[in-house]
């Protein structure tokens, strides 16, 4: 059960990151404390996941205040807040199946208390209240159950690091003290449960250590204190963070001074690391996750973890912001700072909380923090998947300028497996040394494994679209259609479903009225019409209707022509209910109806609103199911995320996800064009598959596309998706025309 699983499901400390000054991102105020400053440096407040729903104790003015995580929002659980009223010290919890518990400092004394649900009333009560008197004042106190159900707290008093235990129905121990008797400690700084070993993080005047007490050994024998690799000159400091996992690895994440030039002294400057214990007890030190370009890292790093995919997560300070940068994957590879993900908010906040352990993806991946009001504000990040797999670089599309773009996949009628998909290379000049002429972008075939069959040499195409069944006359045919920024015209191909070929059948050079840009395709079923749809950097879009000549070739008509203030780009249409949907990449997705005669246009979200976090707005497409439902699916190319929105009228959020490194295959960032199909693709895609482009490929530092399964997007987090591997696109045409080999003679 999920409610099993808090330090899994791992609250995050969260403070935004200032990267477009006018952008308010996701982070909104949810409530409000009545303490000002409700947390700074260390955490004044915790969060966990309990009971299927997150809670959080904040600070108060007067104590503490237990608040629920409803679906009206955040609630005061003003039922034990007498019992929290006197703690004024900084909360530390811990979670098992049946209560949580709680540990405040407070003067010369430890509050120690004990959380039970009732399902009856779904409310917690203090079911444990307990003073555990220390000889000096302690101002921070740690909490953690091991395997066998014991509390452990750690406290520091006087310089010195002490330890106490209980058992149920027992008292606590003696305090035994775990740091050197001959060293002042300085820090506190975490415990941790890994596999059957409770493991105390702290830093003195003689560096940062860790001292491991295994299960089963009496209170007073712990393992010798391991001296842990976090950095030179900041070893005893109040910036170390702790993180575990079930695997009985330990992480610590700290800052770090780093010589970056030659010049030591003037060019070293403060970024963030990581230690890593190995299950064999040996540390090791692992690359920085980011540097930042100038300035000091002024407050403390934050470390956490992901259980599924396993990933680890970084946050950054500086004077002015917060990146958290997810960094590796399983097994934990680094990955470059640019695959991160920012918050953004005008305001400077503090963290509100963090927690000890792996986030679990069942739970809503939430990021709280405040400002210097009392303001609580909530962040979701993004459910993370892995790449299935991803296209390649061969002598066509690995060249050192190339520019893949926009994919679009063509579903075979009747043997799925032998699906491809269609990519465009926007290169638009580039001498090759190796075959001594210059070359263009142009289109590429891909099977469903990413490898490239075919190039087609027929300059810069910006974006590219695929429609079925369009008749010709002599023969009914797939479309596969893309902008030509070479000239400024209309490429029109036809599938050659026998020979994985593209045919060439524009009836002429299909010249536009603008300089191309963004293309989609468009396929009226009520009037049986096909549409192009191609715009421009200025926000210029004009609408063609393609239609058959005598010679069995497809020529195209303007038939509408719009104008959005800034510049657009990603477009898609919804076939099935005539919705067409473009990205003004800094402002919103708008949508339209596609008749050219009907007027009006709606903005269904907007750029710097809850969901798309950060321009750019990119590729759009459209997920479809038998039952008419099925979703709109958009990448904020900003924050290297995709958003999810039903397709019904009013185009509701669903969720947000984003790609990656699967630990072979790195994940995506800066994503122009996407696809999506529900469509059973064979053994590697059964249930539809997804398709990005991924601007930095770690393989070449060429762009290319990355494929993930539906379902790994659609089981990710708590919000689960419709599998639908039933739809059939060519079941809109027509049924005398929803059976054919595309490009066979009639």
């Amino acid at each position: 059960m999920i409610k099993h699983h808090f330090l899994r499901s791992f609250a995050f400390l969260i403070i935004s990151f200032v990267f477009y000054q006018d952008v308010n991102a996701y982070s909104k105020p949810v409530f409000q404390v009545e303490s000002p400053f409700p947390a700074r440096s260390t955490p004044q407040s915790q969060l966990f996941f309990a009971e299927d729903k997150w809670w959080g104790i904040f600070p108060h003015k007067d104590g503490q205040t237990l608040w629920e995580r409803t679906n009206n929002g955040w609630q005061q659980a003003s039922n034990i807040n007498k019992e929290l009223a006197d703690l004024k010290g900084i909360a530390d919890i811990a979670t098992t199946s049946q209560t949580i518990e709680a540990i405040f400092p407070n003067n010369q004394e430890l509050t120690y208390l004990q959380l039970t649900y009732n399902k009856n009333n779904n409310q917690y009560a203090v079911s444990q209240k307990e003073k555990i008197e220390i000889t000096t004042p302690s101002n921070t106190s740690l909490i953690e159950t091991d395997v066998a159900g014991n509390i452990w707290i750690a406290y520091l008093s006087d310089g010195k690091i002490f330890t106490r235990t209980k058992s149920a129905g027992k008292n606590w121990s003696d305090p035994f003290q775990v740091s050197a008797t001959t060293e002042k400690a300085l820090f506190l700084n975490g415990i941790s449960k890994h596999k059957e070993n409770i493991g105390i993080l702290y830093s003195s005047e003689n560096g940062v250590f860790f001292r491991q007490h295994a299960q089963n050994k009496p209170i007073n024998i712990w393992n010798k204190a391991e001296s842990v690799p976090v950095g030179e000159n900041d070893q005893h400091c109040n910036c170390l963070h702790l993180v575990s996992n079930n695997e009985g690895i330990v992480y610590v994440g700290t800052k770090k001074i780093v010589e970056t030039g030659k010049n030591y002294e003037k060019n070293r400057t403060k970024a963030f690391a990581y230690a890593k214990r190995l299950t064999n007890g040996k540390w090791v030190s692992e690359p920085y996750a980011n540097l930042p370009k100038e300035g000091d890292v002024t407050r403390n790093p934050s470390l956490y973890l992901v259980s599924d995919p396993s990933y680890l997560f970084f946050g950054q300070f500086t004077s002015q912001n917060l990146t958290p940068q997810y960094v590796g994957a399983s097994p934990l590879i680094p990955e470059p700072a640019r695959n991160g993900v920012s918050l953004s908010r005008t305001q400077i906040p503090f963290e509100v909380a963090r927690a000890k352990e792996a986030f679990n993806q069942n739970a809503p991946m939430i990021l709280l923090s405040s400002d210097e009001k009392g303001q609580i504000y909530e962040t979701n990040l993004p459910s993370l998947v892995c790449p299935n797999t991803e296209t390649d670089f061969s002598v066509d599309v690995g060249r050192p300028k190339d520019h893949v773009d926009d994919i679009a996949f063509w579903i075979h009628p009747t043997e799925p497996a032998k699906s491809f998909i269609v990519g465009s290379n926007k290169l638009r000049h580039s001498f090759d040394k190796k075959i001594g002429r210059e070359e263009t972008g142009g289109l590429n075939i891909y099977d469903l494994r990413g490898k490239n069959l075919k190039f087609l040499e027929i300059g810069s195409q910006n974006n590219v679209d695929i429609r079925y069944g369009f008749n010709l006359g002599d023969r009914i045919v797939d479309i596969v259609s893309s902008s030509n920024q070479m000239d400024n015209t209309l490429s029109i191909y036809a599938v050659d479903q026998k020979n994985n070929n593209l045919i060439n059948v524009a009836a002429r050079p299909i010249k536009t009225g603008i300089e191309v840009y963004g293309y989609c395709l468009g396929y009226d079923k009520a009037n049986d019409k096909y549409y192009a749809f191609v715009n421009s950097r200025e926000g210029h879009v004009e609408q063609y209707e393609l239609f058959a000549t005598p010679d069995h070739k497809i020529d195209a008509k303007l038939v509408r022509k719009a104008k959005f203030n800034t510049q657009v780009e990603g477009c898609t249409v919804d076939d099935e209910y005539g919705h067409f949907y473009i990205g003004e990449e800094k402002v919103g997705i708008w949508k339209m109806s596609l008749d050219p005669l009907t007027k009006g246009t709606r903005l269904i979200d907007k750029v710097g609103g809850d969901h798309i976090s950060q321009p750019d707005l990119e590729g759009l497409s459209i997920y479809y199911t038998q039952d008419g439902k099925g979703y709109l699916l958009a990448s904020s190319q900003g924050s290297s995320e995709y958003v999810v929105y039903n397709r019904g009228e009013n185009n509701d959020y669903v969720k947000t996800f984003k790609i990656v490194s699967n630990g072979k295959i790195d994940g995506t960032e800066l994503t122009d064009g996407i696809d999506v199909t529900s469509a059973n693709l064979g053994p590697l895609f059964p249930d539809g598959a997804f398709i990005a482009h991924d601007s930095i490929s770690n393989k070449t530092g060429n762009s290319n596309f990355k494929f993930v399964s539906w379902r790994s997007i659609a089981e990710t987090g708590p919000t689960k998706l419709t599998i639908d591997n039933k739809w059939n696109p060519r079941s809109l045409l027509p049924k005398e025309r929803q059976n054919y080999v595309s490009y066979q003679v009639k």
